[in-house]
């Protein structure tokens, strides 16, 4: 199963802009909408691409940490929620 995984590799050198974007869009448009962390992990993605070392490794370790600030702000900071509760009004 995919998320048993030890190693994940790009098998493609390169990809023209069009693909890139083809991705993205279809990451944003695959799955249900009621409660997402896709924003918050394509955003910890982006905020690492220059924080990988000389092979071109990303640790899950980076990505968790960023991925994590973002969501420790939006629910502490600014009182958001991902789900609205039945005791917590959701938040805009």
């Amino acid at each position: 199963m995919s998320f048993n995984l030890k190693v994940g590799e790009i098998k493609k050198a390169y990809l023209t802009e069009q693909e890139i974007w083809k991705i993205i869009n279809q990451f944003f448009a695959n799955g249900h909408f009621i409660t997402t962390y896709k924003y918050g992990l394509m955003k910890a993605l982006i905020e690492n691409l220059y924080n990988v070392d000389n092979r071109l490794v990303l640790t899950f370790d980076q990505v968790y940490f960023s991925f994590a600030k973002i969501y420790w702000n939006l629910v502490i900071h600014h009182d958001l929620n991902q789900l609205n509760t039945p005791n917590r009004q959701a938040g805009i």
